[in-house]
């Protein structure tokens, strides 16, 4: 973890560092499971190789929760009523947003408008094995337009990782309990075994 220097005008100086979003890595099989090795090509394209038979193969797939997977084509399209969560709009504030959409449907937007809240499930967006938490919020800026906002990780999560990092943390353990104690209340359900949605 790397901090770095801001002076803010005469009088205020600050450190800051970034928060990385958690990458998930998943092994790479055969078509029926069987561990490869991936094997780069400098001049010539890659391939992957069954250590245990030699065997080699042009394409992998992914071991995910027990199961084999080539991933995920095009963009999500559809989600059904059961894989929807209606929650607090200020949930959506403790997400390390990676992508940001404009979302158009008034009937969505006065629903949760009135009610004070976002809908939040899983999607991918044609990118493999990358599986996304969106929350969709009124816009506070754009009256009848909502915002859909994309990302795999907690921020809470990531600064109380950050914060537990420092050898010397005893100022900011007052602001670790508190991320803490709204990180519980945020971070509560798992609806799907590819991305924690709260």
């Amino acid at each position: 973890m790397v901090w770095y220097d801001l002076q803010l005008g005469k009088e205020l100086r600050v450190k800051y560092t970034p928060i990385n979003t958690p990458e998930t890595e998943y092994p790479d099989v055969d078509e029926k499971g069987q561990p490869l090795k991936r094997i780069s090509g400098s001049f010539t394209k890659g391939y992957f190789i069954n250590e245990k038979t030699g065997e080699k193969h042009d394409k992998s797939f992914k071991l995910i929760n027990g199961q084999v997977s080539s991933g995920w084509t095009g963009r999500i399209k559809e989600v059904e009523d059961s894989d929807m969560i209606f929650v607090n709009e200020n949930e959506s504030e403790d997400l390390i947003v990676e992508h940001t959409f404009l979302v158009e449907s008034q009937k969505l937007f006065e629903k949760l408008k009135e009610n004070k809240q976002a809908v939040i499930f899983a999607g991918w967006f044609g990118n493999g094995f990358k599986v996304y938490k969106c929350y969709i919020t009124p816009s506070k800026l754009y009256d009848g337009f909502c915002v859909m906002r994309c990302g795999r990780g907690q921020l809470s999560e990531q600064i109380s990782k950050v914060v537990g990092e420092l050898k010397d943390y005893r100022a900011l353990k007052e602001k670790l309990e508190q991320i803490e104690l709204n990180a519980k209340k945020v971070n509560n359900i798992k609806p799907s075994d590819m991305v924690k949605l709260r």
